[in-house]
């Protein structure tokens, strides 16, 4: 019997993505998410369809940043 499980992993990656929520913005143009660098004040990325990509592309941007 397989059982779906919630990992310690899983629960730490959810909070470490809604930290990365404040460089989420919805496009009031295209009505599309998009990933700002608010030190830069730049577009990194723009025309996600739903909030949770938007978020996971700006978890894994923003890591690959810290680590160099």
């Amino acid at each position: 019997m397989a059982e779906d499980k919630i990992t310690p992993t899983s629960n730490s990656r959810e909070k470490d993505l809604s930290k990365y929520k404040e460089n989420v913005d919805l496009s009031d143009v295209t009505g599309k998410y998009r990933v700002i660098d608010r030190t830069k004040k730049v577009v990194i990325k723009l025309g996600f369809p739903t909030e949770a990509e938007a978020l996971a592309f700006a978890f894994d941007y923003f890591e690959k940043k810290k680590k160099g």
